[in-house]
């Protein structure tokens, strides 16, 4: 179960929506089950791509569990960018598009 707030997630998309320049959409996962917690902008009620972070979050963990290396992992798809990062408790996307 999360730690956070409906409030807090909110907050924290109104923070990333103001420091992310040009995104275009956002979304916050609880790390251990994939569901939304909050999202925005073009990841709103988008469960596919919610799917789709959380399949690359947990194939990440287990390539470096594997490896112990900590490499980093790009999908490439030519009409935007979705950049991921994750703590212990979350998973946090942000979309732009390619310029």
């Amino acid at each position: 179960m999360s730690s956070k707030s409906a409030e807090e997630h909110t907050e924290v998309l109104t923070a990333l929506s103001r420091s992310v320049p040009d995104q275009t959409g956002l979304l916050i996962l609880n790390a251990a089950n994939g569901t939304v917690l909050a999202s925005s902008g073009d990841l709103a009620d988008d469960p596919a791509t919610a799917k789709d972070v959380f399949g690359i979050i947990h194939d990440a963990r287990k390539a470096v569990g594997a490896t112990g290396k900590n490499d980093d992992l790009q999908r490439i798809n030519g009409s935007c960018v979705i950049v991921i990062t994750a703590d212990e408790r979350h998973i946090y996307a942000v979309k732009k598009n390619n310029a």
